[in-house]
Protein backbone atom coordinates (compact mmCIF):
# COMPACT_ATOMS: atom_id res chain seq x y z
CA UNK A 1 0.00 0.00 0.00
CA UNK A 2 1.26 3.98 -0.94
CA UNK A 3 1.99 5.36 2.28
CA UNK A 4 1.78 8.82 0.97
CA UNK A 5 -2.29 7.88 -0.77
CA UNK A 6 -3.29 6.62 2.76
CA UNK A 7 -2.73 10.01 3.85
CA UNK A 8 -4.21 11.83 1.39
CA UNK A 9 -7.55 9.61 2.11
CA UNK A 10 -7.01 10.56 5.56
CA UNK A 11 -6.94 13.80 5.44
CA UNK A 12 -10.04 14.20 3.30
CA UNK A 13 -11.67 11.39 5.17
CA UNK A 14 -11.19 13.95 8.80
CA UNK A 15 -11.91 17.05 5.96
CA UNK A 16 -15.48 15.28 5.06
CA UNK A 17 -16.01 14.45 9.20
CA UNK A 18 -15.63 17.90 9.62
CA UNK A 19 -17.56 19.63 7.65
CA UNK A 20 -20.28 16.74 8.43
CA UNK A 21 -20.02 17.79 12.19
CA UNK A 22 -20.07 21.41 11.03
CA UNK A 23 -23.47 21.20 9.23
CA UNK A 24 -24.89 19.05 11.66
CA UNK A 25 -23.75 21.50 14.32
CA UNK A 26 -25.43 24.03 12.18
CA UNK A 27 -22.35 25.79 12.02
CA UNK A 28 -22.17 25.39 8.52
CA UNK A 29 -24.18 28.74 7.45
CA UNK A 30 -21.35 30.79 9.17
CA UNK A 31 -18.66 29.13 7.52
CA UNK A 32 -20.62 29.96 4.00
CA UNK A 33 -20.48 33.58 5.24
CA UNK A 34 -16.80 33.51 6.22
CA UNK A 35 -15.99 32.75 3.09
CA UNK A 36 -17.96 34.93 0.92
CA UNK A 37 -15.91 37.75 3.62
CA UNK A 38 -13.15 36.13 2.14
CA UNK A 39 -14.11 36.40 -1.72
CA UNK A 40 -14.79 40.00 -1.14
CA UNK A 41 -11.93 40.90 0.94
CA UNK A 42 -9.37 39.54 -1.60
CA UNK A 43 -11.23 41.69 -4.79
Amino acid sequence: MNPELGEEQLIILISWSHLNNMVIGGEFEGFLHGVKQEDNASY
